[in-house]
């Protein structure tokens, strides 16, 4: 009876350890088929997760790159306008070089021409005064030519006087008459500086009368200018 009940409770025991096994088994298939499904889902979901980070990653990648295309193209016009803004500036002073060597050129023409005008300037005073200085001396040297001449004239005008003078004191007026019957004849010799003139009136009873300068004869007019003038340089 022990054993009779020992193998009962035994196959009691295997009875029911086969079915808590079967329930394990059963539960141990669930929670696998729960786990595959778990991971199943787990799949989708990090497949789905990794969709949503793949397009988050494209979509900041597209985004980075459309940063860096704008970041490019805002350097690209940055560096276009720095670019422009140099050659603005370089043409500006290239401009403003050219503009100061036009200036320059202009202030050195100037410069050049006013010399050009001061050395003309500067020649013609010089060659006015040196006009003035010769006109000077010419009319100094005239002037001591006239004072020389005049003081020549003048010094044979005074020789010229005293000879002049000193013949004047033989200068002579002789007169004499004759008287032949009807006729009467006054000669006159006259000797004025060393010349000798001889004179003669020939008084006739009948009225005519002849006057004569050297045996020829002249008017009367002649015969009294010539006296009056020989008298007028006796001494």
């Amino acid at each position: 009876k022990e054993t009779e009940k020992a193998a009962k409770q035994a196959e009691s025991d295997s009875i029911a350890k086969a079915k808590e096994d079967a329930r394990l088994a059963r539960e141990a298939e669930k929670e696998a088929e729960r786990l595959a499904k778990q991971a199943e889902a787990d799949s989708i979901a990090k497949v789905k997760e990794d969709e949503r980070l793949a397009k988050e990653t494209e979509k900041e990648a597209e985004r980075l790159r459309k940063q860096a295309v704008s970041d490019s193209i805002a350097a690209v016009m940055a560096e276009e306008a720095r670019l422009a803004e140099e050659a603005r500036l370089a043409e500006e002073a290239a401009k403003q070089a050219e503009l100061e060597r036009i200036a320059e050129e202009k202030r050195l023409a100037e410069a050049a021409e006013q010399a050009r005008i001061d050395s003309i300037a500067q020649a013609r005073e010089v060659a006015r005064l040196e006009r003035l200085r010769i006109q000077e001396e010419e009319e100094r040297a005239q002037k001591a030519k006239k004072d020389s001449i005049a003081r020549v004239k003048e010094e044979v005008k005074q020789a010229e006087i005293a000879r002049i003078a000193e013949l004047r004191k033989n200068n002579s007026v002789v007169t004499d008459s004759i008287v032949d019957g009807g006729t009467t004849t006054i000669n006159t010799t006259t000797d004025v500086y060393g010349v000798v003139n001889k004179y003669k009136k020939v008084v006739h009873d009948w009225g005519q009368v002849y006057f004569y300068k050297n045996n020829a004869i002249v008017s009367e007019a002649i015969y009294i200018q010539d006296l009056k003038s020989a008298r007028e340089e006796l001494p």
